[in-house]
């Protein structure tokens, strides 16, 4: 009974000491892509406040349209923030294969395909287009397209 338990404890701790470089390979990991993403969205805001994309966006009469579909921020600080977003995204994804975790890894792919493909249904986190993928649906359904 007493050499069972060396023998568990023994493998508990070699399990343990096996896991410390994955741990901190993957504290490295992600101290280094919040670096990197928040370097790419200061230098990106840096970018597009010094070419004045604001001014340019209404000069284009682009602020219009953008306010009708619901985005009222400033281009200057909504695409760097989104660039942040996008490369914390590719982290967690380039992290989840890294680590052989597959289930992960899949559900972060079939995110990204899915937030393009409008034909495709999945978990509204994982749209872009929030609610109007249950209302292009329910059209569907009432139009009797099942399958679209």
């Amino acid at each position: 009974m007493e050499e069972k338990l060396r023998e568990a404890f023994a493998s508990l701790g070699n399990s343990i000491a096996s896991a410390i470089p994955k741990v901190c390979v993957g504290i490295l990991l992600v101290t280094l892509g919040l670096v990197v993403a928040k370097l790419v969205e200061v230098a990106l805001r840096a970018v597009l406040i010094r070419l004045r994309f604001d001014s340019l966006i209404e000069k284009a009469r682009v602020t219009k349209p953008l306010q009708r579909i619901g985005l009222r921020q400033q281009l200057s600080l909504f695409i760097p923030k989104l660039a942040y977003f996008l490369v914390i995204f590719l982290l967690a994804k380039t992290a989840s294969d890294a680590f052989g975790l597959v289930a992960i890894s899949d559900a972060i792919g079939s995110c990204r395909a899915s937030a393009f493909d409008p034909g495709h249904y999945s978990w509204p986190v994982c749209r872009a287009d929030g609610n109007a993928g249950r209302r292009k649906r329910r059209k569907s359904i009432l139009l009797g397209r099942w399958g679209n």
